[in-house]
């Protein structure tokens, strides 16, 4: 997928995920959505300035707070159609304006401001548990693939 000059390193072969990520459906053209949504984040200045992509800013700080409650309710909670939330948050996630952690905190404010999502956040510390659970599967299979081989 190639939104805004940015290709998707990932092709449908190597991805894992359960989620399809859908084309943003407008009858003006994908392309035209996506260099409108750059223009009016590179417009945004205020917004994200503070927080760069890679940096992990103050979450417990106001202004952080705030920052991503405005990104939410300005980008994402305004959406309504699930499968174009679902294509907008990977572009966010792309963006090389968009810090990861404002996303993270701006999808969670929307999923609770959603009827259509489960208000269930899960646990880091179950999911955690979870994913160690999975690599350690993963590895003791690749061990016992490796000691086929001798």
């Amino acid at each position: 997928m190639r939104k805004n000059g940015m290709k998707d390193t990932e092709t449908d072969e190597d991805n894992n995920c359960d989620v399809k990520v859908p084309e943003y459906e407008n009858t003006k053209g994908n392309l035209f959505v996506w260099n409108k949504l750059d223009r009016k984040l590179k417009k945004d200045f205020k917004l994200l300035f503070p927080y760069p992509k890679g940096v992990h800013p103050p979450t417990m700080s106001t202004k952080f707070c705030n920052a991503s409650r405005r990104f939410a309710e300005k980008y994402l909670i305004p959406e309504k159609n699930y499968h174009n939330l679902v294509a907008l948050i990977e572009f966010f996630q792309a963006h090389p304006n968009v810090n990861e952690v404002l996303l993270d905190f701006a999808v969670t404010k929307t999923i609770l401001a959603r009827e259509d999502f489960s208000n269930d956040i899960p646990s880091p510390v179950i999911i955690d548990d979870v994913i160690s659970n999975i690599l350690n599967h993963h590895h003791h299979e690749q061990m016992k693939e490796t000691s086929k081989i001798e």
